[in-house]
């Protein structure tokens, strides 16, 4: 028969076991530049919860044992990141890297719950009527075995599927079902665009080429082609569609116009360093999603000039760019009709002391709106919707969304096609004298293209 000391032994130090584990346990990690937070607490429903600050919770019930499995993040660093990230994408070593560091952060808090398992037993048998040095190697040996119960019983029942199956959502993450669904349904809309890029790369070169017998385009070695694009993104895909398009078109540079990112994070360029690969001079003019960080990374690829107030004069070309002034910080939102009418006089009156340019540059077209008359051809962003203009003289030409609006376009539920223009410029005079629009329709596999030819009276499309 079990004696009053032995229930009570036991009582005491599986009670004390949980509460050291509980109030102790709570262990800090570090996963490969995601700071996490694990800790358990007594549960009759078997749960895992994983907590993303500020954006809520959620759970499911994953295993029989009466606990319940906390993960937090604490932070991300970004920097750390990078540098991981950097190299690896494509090799699968990151994916690597982070299991075998998970196996570790399990393994050391699996070790830290037996630890404080047995020393909140040992704490238990303090309680009792009579202590003695037997009792509390007995103490410490049922705190073992309960930590090992529960941990053998949390690992042999779990089901890491219900995690996926059956979640339970709180806060701002009860969209998250949804927001799966499209970002799986647009990445796969991605990697089949991206597998079809040369097919259509080579069917819109052989229109091109009858499209040259048009009008009065004469595309000999007087006239250069500029390829106007913005908004990528973080899309890879825009990178392939911009790369075949300068390649077959025999592009000579290329202007982009903004809002290469959508975060502003340096750890996004790596999703667009396809560039380098690109053998022409890239013009960049940062946009209000972009941030100090971000140009500083432009800044260390090669290819890439990164314009800021300067003018520039490539391949006989004069044209003059100014980053949004949104990406002086990592806030995102465009600056107010207030502040963009007061930068808008300021930019007018630097173009008029200096050598007038034929291309001014900018993200949010507010910036070059006193600058109408002044200049013959003015390229912009971040409406994500294609337009071309003549007012006051000046041809502004609004490139939509190369990147088919990025990680925008999860959010709606039509298909947000890619867009881009290709300027036909004469040198003897410099003059724009015809425009090339092409759109592309990713998940309908559609493309268009449209000629705009530059009159002095106005402008005059064909398709």
């Amino acid at each position: 028969m079990i004696s009053k000391q032995t229930v009570l032994l036991i009582l005491c130090t599986c009670l004390f076991s949980l509460l050291s584990i509980t109030l102790l346990g709570p262990a800090s990690y570090d996963l490969n530049g995601f700071e996490i937070e694990l800790s358990v607490k007594p549960s009759l429903e078997g749960l895992t919860s994983i907590s993303i600050p500020p954006l809520g919770e959620v759970k499911a019930q994953t295993h029989l044992s009466p606990l319940e499995l906390r993960v937090k993040l604490v932070r991300i660093d970004l920097p750390k990141l990078k540098d991981i990230a950097m190299g690896d994408l494509r090799s699968g070593v990151l994916l690597r890297k982070f299991e075998k560091r998970a196996r570790a952060i399990i393994w050391n808090f699996i070790f830290r719950l037996f630890l404080f398992a047995a020393l909140g037993a040992a704490v238990g048998t303090l309680f009792l009527p009579k202590r003695s040095l037997i009792s509390v190697l007995k103490g410490i040996l049922i705190g073992l075995c309960l930590a090992l119960l529960l941990v053998g019983t949390t690992y042999g029942t779990f089901d890491a599927d219900a995690l996926r199956q059956r979640p339970r959502f709180t806060g701002a993450l009860v969209a998250a079902p949804w927001i799966v669904g499209r970002v799986e349904e647009k990445l796969s809309a991605i990697e089949i665009f991206r597998k079809e890029i040369r097919l259509i790369a080579t069917n819109l070169h052989k229109f091109y080429s009858r499209v040259e017998a048009w009008g009065p385009v004469e595309l000999d070695k007087e006239t250069i082609r500029v390829l106007h694009i913005s908004d990528i993104h973080n899309n890879p895909a825009a990178v392939d569609l911009v790369e075949r398009v300068a390649k077959d078109f025999r592009v000579n540079f290329i202007i982009d116009t903004g809002d290469i990112t959508d975060f502003g994070s340096p750890l996004e360029i790596e999703l667009t360093k396809g560039i380098k690969r690109i053998p022409l001079p890239y013009i960049y003019i940062a946009g209000n999603h972009d941030s100090p960080e971000v140009i500083a990374e432009l800044k260390r690829i090669e290819n890439i000039r990164v314009l800021e107030g300067e003018p520039v004069t490539i391949g006989g070309i004069k044209l003059l760019g100014f980053a949004d002034p949104a990406s002086n910080s990592v806030r995102m939102a465009p600056a107010s009709n207030g502040a963009m009418k007061k930068i808008a006089r300021e930019l007018a009156r630097g173009i008029k002391s200096m050598h007038k340019p034929l291309i001014l540059a900018v993200h949010d077209q507010r910036m070059a709106k006193e600058a109408m008359g002044a200049v013959p051809i003015i390229l912009c962003g971040h409406t994500h919707v294609p337009s071309v203009k003549k007012i006051k003289g000046t041809v502004l030409i609004n490139a939509g969304t190369t990147g088919a609006a990025g990680l925008r376009t999860f959010r709606v539920e039509e298909d947000i096609p890619y867009s881009l223009y290709l300027l036909h410029i004469q040198l003897k005079p410099p003059r724009l004298i015809a425009l090339d629009f092409l759109e592309i329709s990713g998940v309908k596999r559609k493309f268009s293209l449209e000629r705009t030819l530059i009159k002095a009276q106005g402008v005059k499309r064909e398709r």
